[in-house]
């Protein structure tokens, strides 16, 4: 079966961050599945690659990312966790000079191409955004023409939770059923997240873990009915 809809965080379309957050943590000697936790308030990796703290649902960082509390909370809750769980105080100013230093506002090519193919073929896109209020600015300017971008603090909804792909398909006015759907998240928790809530043989949803790399390219494609990457 053709799927007709594709829905993507938008870490999809981004350089991979996670390995520079993991470098940074190694850089100043905390543990990296500690780090990711306490700074996205999710496990992008699976714990057999990367062993990390289960992260709480309630944390004000993860409040943020469905719109229930602000960056500036969050900010405090991670100065506050990360001694707890990291062993060290929380420096922010170092965390920013190491953010700098790496790639600016880019796309991965290839990911880009396929939102791209995708919606000139007619397909349904939709973007989603997770994270506060105060990232949205700069989104816009990742997504090709012709997909829709969703916010996470607008829908009340945010990674892991699968709830998160109906909200932003509803959000966006897609009218097919998850049958019809290719899913593309950039944390394993998400894709984990989804096993058991929905099908992913043929004719069902399909769903990927872009955490690494853009190994999901060639099957999306395929799954939309796209020609291959020229």
């Amino acid at each position: 079966m053709t799927a007709r809809a594709l829905l993507l965080d938008v870490g999809v379309l981004l350089p991979p961050r996670y390995p520079r957050m993991i470098e940074y943590a190694r850089s100043i000697d905390v543990d990296p599945g500690a780090l990711l936790t306490v700074l996205l308030g999710v496990r992008p990796y699976d714990p057999d690659t990367l062993p990390a703290p289960l992260p709480d649902p309630e944390s004000a960082r993860r409040r943020c990312d469905r719109g229930e509390a602000t960056w500036a909370q969050a900010l405090e809750e991670i100065a506050a966790d990360f001694p707890r769980l990291c062993g060290k105080p929380w420096d922010a100013a170092g965390y920013g000079r190491f953010l700098a230093s790496g790639p600016g506002l880019a796309v991965r090519l290839d990911a880009a191409r396929v939102v791209r193919d995708a919606a000139r073929s007619g397909c349904d896109v939709v973007v989603i955004a997770t994270g506060p209020a105060e990232f949205a600015a700069g989104m816009p300017v990742l997504v090709p023409d012709g997909a829709r971008l969703v916010f996470t603090h607008e829908l009340g909804v945010a990674r892991p939770d699968p709830a998160i792909w109906a909200a932003s398909a509803d959000a966006a006015g897609i009218a097919t059923g998850p049958e019809s759907w290719c899913i593309v998240a950039d944390t394993w928790e998400s894709v984990d997240a989804l096993r058991g809530t929905v099908s992913g043989q043929p004719g069902g949803t399909a769903y990927w873990d872009a955490t690494a790399n853009d190994s999901w390219v060639a099957d999306v494609r395929d799954r939309l009915g796209l020609p291959a990457c020229q």
